[in-house]
């Protein structure tokens, strides 16, 4: 997903906000495994997915996403692993 919105900042405003949000939200959530960190300078969208609350971050990032998707008529897919530790209760109807 990364290179094909590399690819595609290059000719729009949306996919190179799209890429400054993805940005934001990896420096928000801080993501780490053991004592190594993980980042991605992509520069960031103040304001936009970065206030480290996942739900909220993550549908910013998506509809961010899929903006600049549409603006190149391309499509955004989004593949959920884990979905067998889920209960049928927690899955929206």
């Amino acid at each position: 997903m990364l290179l094909k919105l590399d690819r595609l900042a290059a000719g729009g405003d949306l996919a190179k906000r799209a890429l400054r949000t993805l940005g934001g939200f990896v420096n928000a959530m801080k993501l780490k495994f053991g004592d190594v960190e993980f980042g991605i300078d992509l520069g960031a969208e103040p304001g936009v997915a970065d206030t480290g609350d996942l739900e909220h971050d993550l549908t910013e990032l998506l509809a961010t996403v899929a903006a600049a998707a549409r603006e190149k008529k391309t499509a955004l897919v989004l593949f959920i692993d884990e979905l067998h530790t889920w209960t049928k209760t927690s899955l929206p109807r």
